[in-house]
């Protein structure tokens, strides 16, 4: 039994701390290739992302991480996996192709970012809510995580 939890932490672990390394870097290559701040993306959608908060998407807590009042300058570094996958995959500023399905697994062969970023959200979900994990299941949900972190 103890064996099983561990193999869960771990797990656990590369996913949430390395699929929220992976996810702000692909945040911050896409500003970096637009030539914009965070900042900057964040006022242009503002729009978007009030109605994604009056949608229930994004909590008040969130919103004001992305507009704090006191005049701080959010960046990637200040946004957990949900907000950036949300922000990723709901505004235009990151150039995500917008004919992907979010509600359908992608093929094994889908190489692509939105799949990649799929598959991390996937993982992450699949890992937040067991209690233990066989040996089985550990490595092959860990050799599938390694395979997007490496990409």
């Amino acid at each position: 039994m103890a064996t099983r939890r561990v193999y869960l932490f771990r797990l656990q672990i590369l996913i949430i701390d390395g699929g929220l390394l992976v996810l702000r870097n692909i945040l911050d290559q896409k500003l970096n290739s637009l030539g914009i701040s965070f900042d900057t993306c964040m006022n242009s959608e503002k729009q978007t992302i009030t109605r994604l908060r009056s949608r229930g998407v994004i909590t008040n807590a969130q919103y004001d991480i992305l507009f704090p009042s006191g005049g701080k300058v959010p960046t990637s570094s200040d946004l957990d996996i949900t907000l950036i996958i949300c922000l990723l995959r709901g505004l235009r500023c990151f150039g995500l192709n917008k004919r992907f399905d979010w509600k359908v697994t992608p093929n094994k062969t889908d190489i692509s970012t939105e799949a990649d970023i799929w598959r991390l959200k996937d993982y992450r979900n699949n890992v937040s809510f067991k209690e233990e994990l066989s040996v089985m299941l550990f490595q092959c949900v860990y050799n599938m995580a390694s395979f997007v972190f490496y990409e």
